[in-house]
């Protein structure tokens, strides 16, 4: 009977680390995807969203700008071109 109680807690503690090990496992690859998932949105938004796209290649003075909504307003000094 001794015997058999501990062939059981043995069977229980292999058990115990298999599942440890499985749940370790799905928790680092839930990590990798919460980081890839950022760094393609990091990477979508340098492509689109930080770039100020300018009409002309002169010098721009700034108008406008609203730290709020994130908006800016800029005037060519040159020829006169808003953006």
């Amino acid at each position: 009977m001794e015997h058999l109680t501990r062939m059981v807690k043995e069977m229980i503690e292999v058990i115990k680390a298999i599942l440890i090990a499985i749940g370790f496992l799905v928790v680092a690859y839930m990590f990798s995807l919460f980081l890839a998932d950022c760094a393609k949105s990091i990477g979508d938004w340098r492509k689109k969203g930080c770039k100020i796209k300018c009409l002309c290649k002169h010098e721009y003075d700034v108008e406008f700008a609203n730290s709020l909504f994130g908006e800016i307003s800029l005037k060519c000094r040159k020829c006169g071109k808003k953006k």
